[in-house]
C-alpha cells in the first residue's frame, strides 16, 4: 500500500508511471501496485521530497539526508563529504548539456564528470525551469533570474510583492508566480495579481501546475489545493469543492 498518508511531490515518469515522495520513500504507482525506493534498496534517506529523471533515464531523489542517483536497479549515493553544500536537497534540474543543478538549502551545486561542485550564483534558487524558447529560468525567494554563460541574470520584475515560491509557464508563454501574497501572471510584462480577493483560497501558495488543458493547479500547505480554469478559482478541500468568480 501507499507509505505515508502525505506527499511532498508526484512525478510521472518517461515509462507513464506515477512516483510520489513520501516520508517513507519513494513510491511508484503501476495502477495496480506500489513499488518503493527507501533505506532497504540503498536510498540515502526515507525523507524524500523531490523526484526527477534525467535524459538517460536516471532518478534523482532529493531528500532530507543527501541525494541519491537511482539506475532502476541501485542507488548512488551523495552527500556533503561528496561535494554538497547541504544534505538538506530541494529539488535537481537537468541542464540542455546534460549537467544536472542541485538546489540544497544552502545554495546550489552541479554534477558533471561523475562529481559534484558548488555551483557559485549570486543567490540561492528555489526551482530551475526550461521555457519553451529554450531559455533556462529560476525563482528565489526574492526575485526571478535568467540562466546565462552559468550565471544569473537579473529579470526586473519589480511589480511581484513578497516572498516567492514558485514560477511555471503555460501553453500561451505566460509565466506564472507564487508567492505569499497571492498568484501574478506575467504576459508580455503585463501583471495580474491574483489574491483572496479573486476567490483564491489563501494567499501563500507554495506550489503551481499547468496541466496539459492549460489549466492551474495550486497548493496551500494551509487551505489544501484548488484550480483556476476560466477565470475562476475551484478551492478544493475534503469536504466541498468551492467555487469562486
Amino acid at each position: 500500500g501507499f507509505p505515508q498518508s502525505n506527499a511532498d511531490d508526484i512525478f510521472q515518469d518517461k515509462d507513464g508511471y506515477i512516483w510520489f515522495a513520501t516520508q517513507n520513500g519513494a513510491a511508484r504507482f503501476d495502477g495496480f501496485n506500489y513499488f518503493i525506493v527507501d533505506k532497504y534498496k540503498g536510498l540515502r534517506s526515507n525523507n524524500v521530497v523531490d523526484i526527477n529523471q534525467d535524459s538517460k533515464g536516471n532518478f534523482w531523489f532529493s531528500t532530507k539526508g543527501g541525494l541519491t542517483k537511482y539506475t532502476g536497479n541501485s542507488c548512488i549515493n551523495f552527500t556533503v563529504e561528496d561535494g554538497l553544500s547541504s544534505n538538506i536537497v530541494r529539488n535537481t534540474f537537468e541542464l540542455p548539456d546534460g549537467r544536472i543543478l542541485i538546489n540544497t538549502n544552502f545554495g546550489t551545486d552541479i554534477y558533471e564528470n561523475n562529481k559534484i561542485r558548488s555551483f557559485n550564483l549570486k543567490d540561492i534558487p528555489e526551482l530551475f525551469i526550461k521555457r519553451k524558447n529554450g531559455e533556462i529560468w529560476c525563482i528565489s525567494v526574492t526575485n526571478v533570474y535568467k540562466l546565462a554563460d552559468d550565471t544569473l541574470q537579473n529579470v526586473n520584475y519589480s511589480k511581484l510583492e513578497g516572498n516567492l515560491y514558485c514560477i511555471t509557464e503555460d501553453s500561451d508563454s505566460a509565466l506564472w508566480v507564487s508567492s505569499d501574497r497571492g498568484i501574478y501572471k506575467i504576459k508580455d510584462n503585463e501583471f495580474i495579481h491574483l489574491t483572496d480577493k479573486n476567490g483564491l483560497s489563501d494567499n501563500k501558495i507554495k506550489n503551481l501546475l499547468i496541466d496539459s488543458e492549460n489549466n492551474l493547479w495550486y497548493a496551500s500547505e494551509q487551505t489544501g489545493c484548488g484550480k483556476y480554469f476560466n477565470g475562476k478559482f475551484y478551492n478544493l478541500t475534503i469536504e466541498r469543492s468551492e467555487e469562486h468568480t
